[in-house]
């Protein structure tokens, strides 16, 4: 049986060990943070840790922001990470799990920003939108500037 629990931000460290390896993956294309970075965030409460798990083994884990806007309060998906080959055992679950936790948290909605193999979002409720990212390195920007 697959059970769904929030992990409370002093207890983040006890089950990161199980979530370090996949999470490193997960965030291999972030540009901002990466999985050291998540642990920091999740103990001091800035981010939650939603585990999966079944006969006490966690199977995936969703990291989430809760983020208040101006009108509205969305729910972030920042990182989702789980034992390869084994996430269709748990990701129904979970995401009726974040749903719930989005709204008991007083959220108008729930955002992110994932790979393509995310696309199976639409089957979950999910409006897939194809929007650009933009990035712009800013170093080299600061550097001319600077020999100016």
């Amino acid at each position: 049986m697959v059970e769904i629990f929030e992990v409370p931000a002093q207890l983040a460290r006890e089950v990161w060990e199980e979530l370090h390896t996949p999470l490193v993956s997960a965030m291999r294309y972030h540009e901002g943070m990466d999985a050291d970075d998540l642990l920091v965030l999740c103990e001091s409460g800035h981010l939650t840790i939603l585990v999966s798990a079944v006969d006490d083994e966690i199977k995936g884990a969703f990291i989430t922001r809760l983020v208040q806007f101006p009108k509205k309060r969305g729910c972030e998906l920042v990182a989702v990470a789980g034992k390869s080959g084994e996430t269709r055992s748990w990701i129904d679950d979970m995401l009726k799990f974040l749903d719930d936790f989005a709204i008991r948290n007083g959220c108008d909605f729930i955002y992110g920003v994932g790979r393509k193999g995310w696309m199976v979002a639409k089957d979950y409720g999910y409006k897939v939108e194809s929007r650009a990212i933009l990035r712009k390195e800013l170093k080299k920007w600061q550097e001319a500037v600077e020999a100016t």
